[in-house]
């Protein structure tokens, strides 16, 4: 049985062990995690290599916060107190003003932690961190983060190639940005995240995206406004992109990749 004093903060729990409980020593109330998030936390990056007692502990000392939409994670040029693991919705990456003028560098997504390239340099948040949407995330203290990057050798690499596919997305933008009119942008960034096996229909390759996020948001991080954005996916009509709310279909990826290169 688990008493809560504070519906987000294990450490504020009575635990008690039990047989039922995905090998964590310990049941959560369903408002706090699911048993779906007790198993995405085990596969997540950060904890996949640690045992059962220790990830107990550690998640002791974690919190899973809810965010609303348009919330803050953390803000640029804050210290460096957590990182973020994603576990529901998207969270966008930018610099500048909050309600003004700002870029996105960056989406975060299910699975992504944010906050770690400010977390291994010791320095302050150089971006600010924000919920796009409704937002759950574990809330991994600095503490807990160096302990798992002492106890888990697999851990440092396996972050540095987190850190290397973001560095070279961020690269692949900036290429998008500087070099690119609005609908190749948009062409590259539907290229970027479709998945690795489209769905065959026929003869031909079908390939559905559902978008991450709203379709403004998305026209901010490929700089351009939302109605250049509806312009340019009426434009990949030709192409055969078929949009529908957040739902892509690409039903001719080799035309979509002829119109980047």
């Amino acid at each position: 049985m688990l008493h809560l004093v504070n519906k987000y903060d294990l450490s504020l729990a009575i635990i008690q062990p039990t047989q039922n409980s995905l090998d964590y020593g310990f049941v959560i109330l369903e408002t706090l995690y699911t048993t779906e998030d007790l198993r995405f936390i085990k596969r997540s990056v950060l904890f996949q290599g640690t045992l059962p007692q220790e990830r107990e502990r550690m998640l002791a000392e974690c919190r899973l916060e809810e965010f609303e939409a348009d919330r803050p994670l953390f803000q640029s040029g804050s210290p460096v107190h957590r990182v973020f693991l994603i576990l529901e919705g998207v969270v966008q990456l930018f610099r500048g003003a909050e309600e003004g003028k700002h870029a996105i560098i960056g989406l975060r997504e299910v699975g992504e932690v944010a906050g770690i390239t400010a977390s291994l340099s010791g320095n302050r948040h150089y971006s600010t961190a924000q919920s796009i949407g409704k937002c759950r995330a574990l809330e991994v203290p600095s503490s807990v983060f160096s302990e798992l990057l002492e106890r888990d050798a697999d851990l440092s690499p396996r972050l540095v190639e987190r850190l290397a596919d973001n560095l070279q997305n961020l690269s692949m933008h900036i290429e998008r940005l500087q070099l690119m009119q609005t609908t190749e942008r948009l062409a590259s960034y539907l290229l970027a995240i479709m998945p690795d096996k489209p769905q065959t229909c026929g003869k031909n390759d079908v390939t559905d995206i559902l978008l991450p996020c709203d379709k403004g948001v998305i026209a901010t991080y490929l700089g351009m406004e939302r109605e250049s954005f509806s312009r340019s996916l009426k434009k990949l009509r030709s192409v055969g992109v078929v949009s529908k709310g957040r739902r892509i279909q690409i039903t001719d990826p080799a035309a979509l990749k002829e119109l980047c290169n």
